[in-house]
């Protein structure tokens, strides 16, 4: 439920309600709207930001899709066009199975390697989309690999600003390069290779290449959810052209980005590792503080979830809606949490209240504004409106995380009403979906405190 996910939507505050058509919430805040109506009988009404995103199965259906297109397609085309010579179609099945990720992940190497080079460093390297398969470091480099692994990000930081347009265009122009010295080096050792190799192989190795060159050149947007990835041809566009203010900020927001991978691979830990290095040098970035706090929250360490975001909260600083909501958020979360079983409790509720309130009204449709805003009414006593929030119907398009954190949030609510056997239910299907159990759970008593291990010698 801690919020560390934010896309940067602005508008101007006004008093006019608006109305989403598909889920009913209403907001006075605009940012909450992907589109609204002006004109017309259905004048501000519109669709809000979470019924704007793709539903769940559709989202796999679209990685089946690309799965097809980018593996299996191209080995039809190549057999309906010069037929089978010499590998099998299962072969070459295989074949493009092992070709695709590796050359992706070659690609993503020739942007980090290149890093290096240039004095960059590479904050993270997640391979792929999906259930994480590993984690490690290669070269000093810390890589993520996922279940998917038909594309990549790098994400580049540095401290030192010397020649960095230069340094960063170079690095981003060095993946495709990278895929483009591949098929060069096919072709000109075509010979002595296809005595090794089957020719269609090598064809493949040069087509799946040219594939990623001609993905990754062309000037375009990517939605890779929560947020819009540039391609390396866009940014190759525009990073001439931007101010050092502008470059400086991307990064600040990359910092985030490697935050937030690791932070929905439940790995707060290193997530926050990453915040804490990041505000050394961006002390005053919103994003990166929401993201610290979260990770203090779920490790168990309220008060310092609290410390981080408070003084940003209380002070003179324009923060946009959204940040402000998100902030509004962690702080109920943190405080509450923090004197859950100290005499400040009843206080520290009811503050906690009034600020999840502010953030909900804002946010209808966020689910981890929904989900908190829940759990408190259940601690002020408001069970039965906590569980008609829960009612939401968008729930069905929220990550594991956040349909996991509704139902824990629901078997909170339901304890406070003495239905155990319901809420055993809830808690039950929310722990499934969460990646692992956090220390709020224990916290609030919906799991029993583990006992400390036992210390033994010479046993494992």
């Amino acid at each position: 439920m801690t919020m560390a996910n934010i896309e940067s939507l602005t508008a101007p505050p006004n008093d006019i309600v608006y109305r989403c058509i598909q889920c009913g919430i209403e907001s006075k805040e605009v940012s909450c709207f992907a589109a609204i109506a002006t004109i017309g009988p259905q004048k501000y009404s519109g669709t809000c930001i979470t019924c704007n995103q793709t539903v769940r199965p559709i989202r796999q259906t679209q990685i089946i899709i690309g799965v097809f297109s980018l593996v299996f397609l191209p080995v039809i085309l190549l057999v309906a066009i010069q037929g089978i010579d010499g590998a099998s179609f299962v072969e070459l099945i295989i074949a493009a199975t092992l070709l695709q990720p590796l050359l992706v992940i070659v690609h993503e190497l020739g942007h980090a390697l290149t890093a290096r080079l240039v004095g960059l460093e590479v904050a993270l390297l997640a391979l792929g989309s999906g259930k994480k398969w590993g984690s490690g470091k290669f070269l000093n480099v810390p890589f993520r690999l996922y279940g998917w692994p038909l594309s990549g990000r790098t994400y580049l930081v540095t401290s030192a600003t010397r020649l960095l347009r230069l340094r960063l265009w170079v690095t981003i122009l060095m993946g495709p390069m990278t895929n483009m010295i591949l098929i060069a080096a096919a072709v000109m050792f075509w010979n002595p290779l296809a005595q090794v190799l089957d020719s269609n192989i090598l064809v493949l190795w040069i087509l799946y290449n040219l594939i990623l060159v001609v993905s990754n050149l062309l000037p375009r947007r990517i939605r890779h959810h929560p947020s819009l990835d540039r391609t390396d041809g866009l940014q190759l566009l525009q990073v001439p052209f931007q101010t050092q203010a502008q470059i400086a900020n991307a990064f600040g927001n990359t910092y985030a980005g490697a935050a937030l991978v690791l932070y929905n691979d439940a790995d707060y830990a290193a997530a926050r590792d990453v915040c804490l290095r990041a505000l050394e040098r961006l002390p005053e970035n919103p994003f990166l503080k929401i993201m610290l706090s979260a990770c203090h929250i779920d490790m168990g360490d309220y008060e310092s979830g609290r410390a981080v975001i408070e003084p940003l909260l209380d002070s003179s600083m324009t923060l946009s809606p959204e940040i402000r909501a998100a902030l509004q958020n962690n702080l109920a979360l943190a405080l509450w949490l923090r004197d859950f079983n100290s005499p400040l409790h009843d206080e520290s509720a009811l503050r906690a209240d009034s600020l999840s309130d502010d953030a909900y009204k804002l946010y209808p449709c966020v689910l981890a504004h929904r989900s908190t805003r829940a759990v408190l009414l259940a601690a002020t006593h408001r069970s039965e409106e906590a569980l008609e929030l829960l009612e939401y119907m968008n729930y069905e398009r929220g990550t594991p995380e956040e349909r996991g954190n509704g139902e824990i949030a629901r078997a909170f609510a339901l304890r406070q009403l003495n239905r155990s056997a319901e809420a055993q239910q809830a808690l039950k299907i929310g722990l499934q979906l969460c990646k692992q159990p956090l220390p709020w759970l224990t916290t609030v008593g919906l799991l029993p405190i583990s006992p400390p291990p036992t210390s033994t010698i010479g046993a494992r």
